[in-house]
């Protein structure tokens, strides 16, 4: 039996990718608790902080390639925004504030902040619009690289490779769905929202409709990537009939020749890099990746959000993926199909 590594929402463990930092002196008073609630519906990991140098301290020694939101008040903002501008784990700055337009002032200068506000209403919305784009365009790939001209043997690469591929051949366990359900209620026992989902997940889902909650804005797509990203055994090891079930419905409707999709995607410089050193080796993406046929959907994508295209951290690229069944081998084998899924998507 596995045992699933639970972490708490007050932890710099997190089974998501985002977190939300709140700096701001008054940051728990009525109104602002009120707001937080409303904020880990967006993004659940959630922490407050009233000591600047604490809060610099914190979101420096956030996980690589987790990205966090920044909260700050317009007094401390003056403080810490020119030391958070140059985080490569900072995706987005929102200042909430009194004087707006003082704030709006000294705040042009870094491009990271992305809205000055005086109104806890509107900075929520924009935060779950912004949000809406970010996760989708933003978040970081899982990239393995095998050198082809090296005679060593990759071991990441190996891994990557092997640890699917182990996980779905072991067989199902109804214990281990109980213990997925555990880990998630003590993820998100703040947020009822997500909470609500959990429960929705427990009653509702089914081994046909796995794709459907993999697309679907839940926790589900949110935790299985990050964990796909970074390999997290123990919770791909809960997630393991969710995933299985996902290859199988793509099994069932594996295209059956040869096509061109097209993916538009923000990736880090870093990430960047390795794919331009890459040329001519072979790329393993540990995760499902959702494409289009249409490279003009693809980069029109990425237009929506302005904001990461004037960004010093990211690339703009578009992922030009020619897919061969032929190359896949037996179709009851493959656990690398793809398929056209808008039949039984949520999208």
């Amino acid at each position: 039996m596995a045992r699933s590594k639970v972490q708490s929402s007050n932890s710099n463990d997190n089974l998501e990718t985002y977190s939300i930092f709140w700096l701001d002196a008054s940051v728990d008073n009525e109104e602002n608790k009120a707001a937080q609630k409303q904020l880990r519906s967006i993004i659940n990991q959630l922490r407050t902080f009233v000591d600047p140098n604490e809060f610099i301290d914190c979101v420096r020694y956030i996980h690589q390639g987790d990205l966090t939101i920044l909260i700050v008040s317009g007094q401390l903002g003056r403080i810490v925004v020119p030391e958070m501008q140059k985080l490569q784990q900072v995706s987005s700055i929102y200042v909430y504030c009194f004087n707006k337009e003082a704030n709006l002032e000294w705040s042009r200068s870094y491009s990271k902040v992305k809205a000055v506000c005086n109104d806890l209403k509107e900075l929520i919305n924009i935060i779950r619009m912004d949000q809406k784009c970010r996760v989708r365009l933003e978040e970081p790939l899982g990239i393995n690289v095998l050198d082809r001209s090296s005679t060593a043997l990759n071991g990441e690469f190996l891994h990557s490779q092997l640890l699917i591929d182990v996980l779905i051949r072991m067989k199902p366990n109804e214990q281990d769905k109980t213990e997925l359900i555990e880990m998630c209620k003590i993820e998100y026992k703040d947020n009822e929202t997500e909470l609500n989902m959990v429960n929705e997940f427990k009653h509702g889902y089914e081994s046909s409709n796995a794709v459907w909650w993999y697309t679907r804005e839940s926790f589900v797509y949110r935790v299985l990537n990050k964990a796909l990203r970074v390999q997290n055994v123990d919770v791909l090891f809960l997630f393991r009939d969710v995933i299985r079930d996902i290859l199988k419905q793509l099994r069932a409707s594996q295209c059956r020749k040869r096509i061109t999709v097209f993916r538009g995607q923000f990736i880090s410089k870093k990430e960047f890099k390795l794919l331009g050193k890459s040329i001519g080796n072979i790329i393993s993406m540990n995760s499902f990746l959702s494409t289009t046929l249409e490279r003009n959907i693809a980069l029109r994508f990425m237009q929506y959000n302005p904001n990461l295209l004037s960004s010093d951290d990211y690339v703009p690229v578009v992922f030009e993926i020619d897919a061969d069944p032929r190359v896949l081998g037996s179709l009851i084998e493959n656990n690398r199909p793809f398929a056209e899924i808008a039949g039984f998507s949520d999208h």
